[in-house]
């Protein structure tokens, strides 16, 4: 860190004041953008109930509105079971859910006063979810949006693993049908039917016959092989197209081939190097271009990544890229270098290969640098033309761009420099006065107006340029533009609200060019229509490989270009948020390169040939991006010229009150995979901060039936999106659900949680005493096996035959939780206990001798510790402390759990209260205290008992 920004950062501290309750009342973060701007405090305020769950929070803005526009940005209505039951929001509006005696969502109500209604089975069967029906005004005609029908319970059904599984999905594109699962759950063969008429998306009658006439003929067919652990070892596409896999002894991916049909088989990754962490350390390609990656030792950040052809390649030896990262001490990303590239001269401005990013206190972008394309046209608001630059011919030139943002967080204004070609321009946002809605200032210049430009639910219901906005009654997008415009888009959503038909209609002089995607498991079928002939189908196939290099692969049908046939075969290469820089063919030869603005524009496009340039897919974080400039990407649709989402966040509050905001204003180092939220970037080891309050409760978390509902986009009620229902397992009515697992349906965390415990306990407890620094290194078997079964003849229950064989299968056990343990659902409560009985003073030396000091006192005392160690036996913790593995015991750990903690809450059976932690989770022992016989711990006896007579109160930090 440079002295100006420790300068920036000085007296900046980030402040939580809590009640009497423990919860969360404010929040406190102080702003300063420069090092001689005074630091501003920033206070989020949030209101609980007398059950402390929380009603209403306001952010910043809000309060400073004060008497003027008194008022929440978001405020939660409860029912009687404790589930969120509306939800008040000034970006998505109000949203209304309903639930029946047994729980399940019997009835919703969107922002846009859509009415989603929830059919089931009758109560003598197991009440699953049969229709999903959708009611455009409470006085309107429904329509039949999506319906379910589950398999049998015959003999064919139980050998295709499907009995009593959702086997058959009517939605808005067609009809879903999974044939087989395997043993684990997942889908082996599934096949699509599109709807004759893909323009309609309804389902009438109680007939099935009836609804199949509304389908088209081709049936589209997928199957994959699995192996014994559930992955993938062979996958057919509808195409016919084969991939094949091949995995190492740790489970991680070895190697990968493609055989389009009718072709011979070619390999995709030749050869895959890990570290000892897991970390991707090198990778051969088909094409013989190796990438090595680096990382910091101490954070696991990505350092280096760099792709060359070796010497001896057909295309000769040469490094094509070498990017370098530099990151402040919390992970923002400082600069980005590509050292092949040579640094420039135009016009006597020197124009290195370098972007680098300042941040302000709250870690929002407010300055970027980089090159651009010299010829590039200047323009506030919409993407430069995609018509690259040659390769050999471009030539660039240095912007500056600044950025700016009210204490809402909504980014107002940009400003754009680049002296050397005189594009300058600045961009302004207008934002509502009573919401974070925002339009560029060109369409709307007064606050007072801009909610006229979005729907009651939060939809935008136009672009800049004019094309009108049309939203599905669901909350998708469903147009852009209109039918006889020059530009005219429509799409189709399977029932997990991810889409599956793309039709794009533009006029080419007289004539009408429509081309056709339709987005299946690993493949997209494509075509191109002229004036009603077909001039053009291919499909695009998407190749599975590890780390930062997405495969794709050509094959065309009909009319394919010339001067394709090198680059049918593309390894995309990606950056530290996914976005595509990088193109090679099966060659080894450059296709393209592309750098963009923060959030998302195009700065600079260079390509080998324009018809090639022109079936490049993938751009932005990973993304395709459409005709009318926006970039899809699950579960919402992006506008990257305003920065800004085009509608509301589907799960409400998940990622904070502002629903529109994009990847928190930090553009460089965080990236959105769908929609809804990014995920954090790795932590600084020892990093401790306090974890943000809470979002309200997920409205599916007690829904207790076959498919929780998709949520409806804009509700908020709903938390995160589940996963897509097919394949599912489901449960019987009114009976709570057996949790699922985010890897597997037997993951490795059941055995430590089930009856062999004891075992895994008592052997974490002989490794500290034997001094033996990890599990799968044990030089002496029968020794250790002496001290393990001495600890475990004091444990009660007490493990019993232990031998060579439990010892290898506890280690193959822990192996595999390791592999699996960034799969597991992460705890998001803040702080969760353990009990434990004098048994482990022997693995804690500071705790015995402050138990040999203080056990014959009668007074209270505690020790400041502030020590820093691996905790290899503190595994299983409870949220509750009346837990009867917690409230007995003579020793009581309460644990906070610092931001990025590696803790899940996953119990074995639904009505467990568990965290657990993985083997050698860091952690920083805070104090140890003495209670004194009778008394109870906080003076509260109610809810922690008497039993307790040590307390050590200690930090889980993240994963070292």
């Amino acid at each position: 860190m440079t002295q100006q920004q420790a300068s920036l950062h000085s007296k900046t501290p980030a402040i939580s004041v809590r009640d009497g309750r423990g919860c969360v009342i404010r929040s406190i973060a102080y702003l300063r953008s420069s090092v001689d701007d005074t630091a501003q405090p920033m206070v989020t305020v949030t209101r609980h109930d007398a059950q402390g769950r929380q009603r209403e929070s306001f952010d910043p803005r809000r309060l400073a509105a004060g008497s003027t526009d008194p008022g929440p940005n978001m405020c939660w209505s409860y029912g009687l079971s404790g589930n969120v039951a509306r939800e008040d929001s000034r970006d998505s509006g109000s949203s209304l859910i309903l639930r029946d005696a047994q729980g399940r969502v019997s009835l919703c109500r969107t922002g846009n006063d859509v009415i989603k209604h929830y059919r089931y089975q009758a109560a003598t069967l197991p009440g699953r979810l049969l229709a999903i029906e959708l009611q455009p005004s409470p006085n309107a005609a429904s329509v039949v949006a999506e319906r379910f029908v589950w398999g049998a319970s015959g003999a064919e059904a139980r050998s295709a693993n499907v009995a009593g599984q959702l086997i058959r999905h009517y939605d808005g594109a067609g009809l879903q049908v999974v044939e087989s699962q395997s043993v684990h759950g997942a889908v082996i063969r599934q096949s699509r039917q599109l709807r004759r008429d893909k323009r309609l998306s309804d389902w009438p009658g109680e007939v099935e016959s009836s609804w199949c006439e509304a389908l088209a003929d081709d049936v589209l067919t997928s199957v994959v092989t699995l192996d014994a652990c559930g992955q993938p070892l062979l996958k057919v596409d509808v195409g016919g197209h084969r991939q094949r896999y091949r995995y190492d002894v740790s489970g991680q991916f070895a190697a990968g081939w493609l055989q389009l049909a009718g072709a011979a088989e070619q390999p995709v990754v030749k050869a895959v190097q890990y570290g000892a962490d897991g970390q991707l350390l090198c990778q051969i390609q088909g094409n013989d271009v190796i990438g090595r990656y680096r990382y910091e030792p101490g954070s696991q950040r990505l350092q280096a990544a760099s792709i060359s052809r070796p010497a001896g390649h057909p295309s000769g030896a040469r490094t094509l890229q070498d990017l370098q990262y530099r990151y402040d001490p919390v992970g923002n990303v400082l600069a980005v270098v590509d050292d092949v590239q040579a640094t420039r001269y135009w016009r006597n401005v020197r124009i290195a290969p370098e972007s680098t990013f300042s941040y302000d206190t709250l870690y929002r972008l407010t300055k970027a640098t980089g090159r651009e394309m010299a010829q590039r046209v200047a323009g506030r608001g919409r993407l430069p033309a995609t018509v690259p630059q040659f390769l050999d011919a471009a030539t660039y030139t240095q912007y500056t761009r600044t950025y700016s943002y009210d204490i809402g967080d909504n980014l107002i204004g940009m400003r754009h420099q680049a002296a050397a070609s005189g594009n300058d321009f600045t961009l302004d946002m207008t934002v509502a006065r009573t919401s974070n809605r925002a339009v560029i200032s060109d369409m709307c210049a007064d606050p007072e107006q801009v909610d006229d430009c979005f729907l009651a639910a939060g939809q935008q219901k136009r672009l800049p340029e004019g094309q009108a906005l049309s939203w599905g009654m669901d909350g998708d997008l469903e147009e852009v533009g209109h039918s006889g415009a020059a530009l005219w888009e429509w799409y189709r959503y399977g029932g997990e609200h991810q889409r599956r038909v793309k039709v794009s209609t533009a006029r080419e002089g007289d004539l009408t060019c429509e081309q056709t995607t339709l987005y299946l498991p690993d493949i997209e079928l494509r075509s191109t229509h002229r004036a009603g002939r077909l001039t053009e189908q291919w499909e695009v196939l998407n190749v599975a490989s590890p780390g930062p290099v997405q495969v794709t692969a050509f094959n065309w049908q009909v009319g394919e270009p010339q001067g394709l046939q090198s680059s049918r075969l593309r390894y995309s290469h990606r950056n530290q948020i996914g976005s595509v820089g990088l193109e090679l063919d099966a060659d080894g030869q450059i296709v393209s390169r592309e750098e963009y603005y923060p959030f998302g524009t195009t700065a600079l496009y260079a390509a080998r040939t324009e018809i090639e340039s022109s079936y490049k897919t993938l751009r932005y974080s990973g993304k395709e991006r459409d005709a009318s400039g926006l970039y899809y990407y699950g579960y919402r649709y992006y506008q990257p010229w305003a920065a800004r989402w085009l509608s509301a966040d589907p799960s409400g509050a998940a990622d904070g009150l502002n629903l529109y905001r994009m990847v928190r204003n930090n553009p460089a180092t965080l990236h959105d995979p769908n929609g809804l939220q990014p995920p954090p970037p790795p932590p600084m080891p020892g990093a401790a901060s306090e974890p943000p309050p809470p979002p309200p409760p997920a409205m599916s978390a007690a829904v207790p039936m076959m498919l929780p509902p998709p949520p409806p986009p804009g509700s908020g009620l709903s938390g995160p999106p589940p996963p897509p229902p097919l394949g599912g397992v489901g449960s019987s009515a009114g009976v709570a659900p057996r949790k699922k697992w985010v890897i597997k349906e037997d993951p490795a965390l059941h055995k430590q949680q089930g009856g062999d415990y004891p075992y895994y306990s008592s052997m974490t407890i002989a490794l500290q005493k034997a001094n033996i620094e990890h599990y799968s290194n044990i030089p002496d078997p029968e020794s250790f096996l002496k001290i393990w079964k001495t600890v475990a003849d004091t444990m009660k229950p007490s493990p019993q035959h232990i031998n060579l064989e439990k010892l290898s299968e506890i280690q193959g056990t822990l192996a595999r939780m390791d592999k699996e343990w960034s799969g597991y659902n992460k705890a998001t409560v803040s702080e969760t206990f353990r009990g434990d009985t004098p048994a482990v003073l022997g693995s804690y030396p500071w705790l015995a001798s402050f138990v040999e000091q203080t056990h014959a006192s009668d007074t209270a005392m505690e020790q400041r510790l502030d020590l820093d160690m691996d905790s290899p036996i503190i595994m299983s913790t409870s949220k509750d402390p009346l837990m009867d593995y917690v409230k007995p015991k003579n020793i009581l750990w309460h644990l906070t759990l610092d931001e990025g903690h590696a803790g899940v809450s996953e119990g074995l059976y639904a009505s467990e209260g568990e965290v657990t932690f993985p083997l050698y989770n860091r952690m920083r022992i805070e104090s140890v205290a003495s209670i004194p016989k009778g008394q109870a711990y906080q003076g509260n006896a109610e809810r922690f008992g008497t039993a307790h007579r040590y307390v050590i109160k200690a930090n889980m930090r993240p994963r070292g």
